[in-house]
Formats: C-alpha cells, sequence, structure tokens
C-alpha cells in the first residue's frame, strides 16, 4: 500500500532541490515490493509533471518525459546522474532508499523548474512482484512558486 510523503505540504522554490520522503509497503515484506511512483500534478496524469519511477529489483530511478511516452533515466540511487525533463531534475546522487520490515523509503531530491509553479497534488503507487497494485493514492499538496 502508499502510506505517505513527507512533507505532505508546503511551498517550494523553483530552482531549489528539495527532498520528498515516499514510504510504501507490502504484507508480504519489502522484498516483494516491484517498484513504486510518485506523481506531482493537478490530477492523476503523468503529462507535464514530476512523476518519477523506483524500481526495487533492479535499483534503478526514472522520470517520465513531458509527453508521458517514456521512462528517462534508468539509473541507481548514488550514482552522479541528474534525470530531468521540462518540469523537474531528479538528483541521482542524493537521492536514496532504504528498506525495513514490509516498507521501501525513497528519498527523492527534485529541483521543481518554472515551468511549475502552481498548486498541485501528491500521488503514490505501488506494485508487488506479482503486479498487484494499490491504486493512486493522493498524499499531498505542493505549492510551487
Amino acid at each position: 500500500q502508499a502510506i505517505s510523503i513527507s512533507p505532505n505540504s508546503g511551498v517550494f522554490n523553483v530552482n531549489t532541490p528539495y527532498t520528498f520522503t515516499t514510504v510504501v509497503s507490502d504484507p508480504d515484506g519489502f522484498q516483494d515490493i516491484k517498484y513504486c511512483r510518485l506523481l506531482i500534478n493537478t490530477s492523476v496524469n503523468g503529462k507535464n509533471c514530476p512523476y518519477l519511477y523506483y524500481n526495487l529489483n533492479n535499483n534503478k530511478l526514472y522520470l517520465r518525459d513531458d509527453a508521458n511516452t517514456s521512462w528517462l533515466g534508468g539509473f541507481n540511487p548514488g550514482s552522479s546522474k541528474v534525470i530531468e525533463n521540462s518540469y523537474v531534475k531528479l538528483d541521482c546522487r542524493n537521492t536514496a532508499k532504504s528498506t525495513s520490515g514490509d516498507n521501501l523509503t525513497v528519498n527523492w531530491k527534485i529541483t521543481f523548474k518554472t515551468p511549475f509553479k502552481g498548486s498541485k497534488k501528491s500521488y503514490l503507487i505501488v506494485y508487488d512482484d506479482s503486479n498487484a497494485k494499490s491504486g493512486w493514492k493522493e498524499v499531498g499538496t505542493v505549492t510551487v512558486r
């Protein structure tokens, strides 16, 4: 299940890096989690926004392109790579994951860009290895200025 994001609300400035911490869980243990996705937009729509993806099985980070047609990146947390679209940068070096019990925690280091200004909502979804999914859960609000 999709659990939480922290901070779950606030005002965030463009061109300033922030860490958003997400927690997802699987009752069969974190080892059964395939991946989690974080989407920040006005609705559950992956176009023209930060739509982030962490795959636990291959330990890779991704970001959706502006048109929501393909995944960019595929880099390990802690690597020196930056993945970006027109709305956000994902700093892989300062993005980290941890696991404990049933939980997967991802600390996403992101920087919003000017075209993303405005009020948005944060959503989480998690899939397990059998492709069972939590469904999108609204977990917070973001105002980018």
